[in-house]
């Protein structure tokens, strides 16, 4: 299904919502995987223009639980996501990048 701004949906729906698997195109990146009622739910791959990609379990559109990021300069975050960021239990002067997921 093709949106007026210009995203682009293929996959399976449910009474007329994104539900089952399927890929969603937009300008900001592509989204691989599983929805629920409109919403990224389930084991996906989310990859921005930027380079940057990630592959975790999306919980209502936000990643939670194990996940694996990469950005572009080849830095990785492999670990627990916790309402849609990475999640530290004690990690000292660390430095956090926010990706927004569109």
């Amino acid at each position: 299904m093709w949106a007026p701004d210009g995203a682009v949906y293929e996959g399976d729906y449910v009474a007329g919502l994104r539900t089952g698997h399927g890929t969603y195109v937009n300008t900001q990146g592509t989204y691989k995987g599983e929805w629920a009622n409109d919403l990224r739910h389930g084991k996906g791959v989310l990859t921005l223009k930027n380079g940057t990609k990630l592959d975790a379990t999306f919980v209502n559109n936000h990643p939670e639980g194990r996940g694996f990021l990469k950005f572009p300069d080849g830095s990785e975050y492999e670990g627990n996501f916790k309402v849609g960021a990475p999640f530290f239990l004690s990690w000292p002067n660390l430095t956090v990048r926010r990706v927004s997921y569109f």
